[in-house]
C-alpha cells in the first residue's frame, strides 16, 4: 500500500493514519486488532526508514552532515521506540502501551518536522519505492 503513494507526505500521512488506527485498537482494548494494526505499521515504518536512509541521506550528508546524523539518530530513536512496543504485553498494561504509541507518534511529529526543516522541498519528493 505505502509503495503505490506518490510523495513523501503521502506516505508520513498514511503511517500516521495507520498509528492512530493501532492506537485506536488498544484504548478499545481489541489487542488481536492492536496486534496486527501494530505489526503492518512497524514494518511499514521500518521499510520507509530504510529507503530514506538510502535513498535520501546520502545527498543530504553532502550537504550537511550534521543534519544527515541528527535524522539518522531520529530513526535509530523511532526504531528504539518500535522495539520497547513490540516487547510490551498490552494485555497486561494497556496503559504502557498507549504511552509508549503517543511517545512514538510524538518521535515521529518531530522527525518531520526535521526533515522539512532540513529540505522545504522533502513533502513533495516522489515517494519511495
Amino acid at each position: 500500500m505505502y509503495r503505490s503513494l506518490h510523495t513523501l507526505d503521502d506516505q508520513h500521512y498514511v503511517l500516521s493514519l495507520d498509528l492512530e488506527a493501532a492506537a485506536s485498537a488498544a484504548r478499545a482494548g481489541h489487542w488481536s486488532e492492536y496486534r496486527r494494526a501494530f505489526a503492518e505499521v512497524r514494518e511499514a515504518l521500518l521499510e520507509h526508514m530504510a529507503h530514506e536512509e538510502a535513498a535520501l541521506f546520502p545527498s543530504l550528508e553532502k550537504r550537511d552532515r550534521a543534519a544527515a546524523r541528527q535524522l539518522k539518530e531520529e530513526h535509530d530513536g523511532v526504531r528504539a521506540q518500535l522495539k520497547v512496543l513490540s516487547s510490551i504485553e498490552p494485555e497486561r498494561d494497556p496503559g504502557a502501551c498507549l504511552a509508549e504509541l503517543e511517545a512514538l507518534a510524538l518521535l515521529l511529529s518531530w522527525h518531520l518536522a526535521a526533515e522539512m526543516a532540513f529540505d522545504p522541498d522533502y513533502a513533495s519528493r516522489p515517494a519511495l519505492a
